[in-house]
């Protein structure tokens, strides 16, 4: 529904609107949940989280964009840490 180069281009309009310097994060994946109404990003790492993140504008104004209740920013090895963790 949500496909990572359209966020990521969605990501990288808003950060130019807000002022913020032009940096390309890397997307690993999206993931949306009907049920929940939410998006999940997962980040490459966490610098690509913070780049994406921004002053929590960049999220805000993209939530708006989209029309969705949520959204989650998570990079790829805390996700892999969780499922560790869960795993135990």
């Amino acid at each position: 529904m949500f496909s990572k180069d359209q966020i990521l281009q969605d990501i990288i309009s808003i950060r130019s609107k807000f002022g913020f310097p032009k940096i390309i994060p890397e997307i690993r994946e999206t993931v949306y949940s009907e049920k929940k109404d939410t998006l999940y990003i997962i980040a490459e790492d966490r610098a690509d989280k913070s780049n994406m993140i921004g002053s929590s504008r960049i999220m805000g104004e993209l939530r708006r964009k989209i029309n969705i209740g949520y959204i989650t920013v998570i990079s790829y090895p805390d996700l892999l840490k969780k499922r560790e963790i869960l795993k135990k």
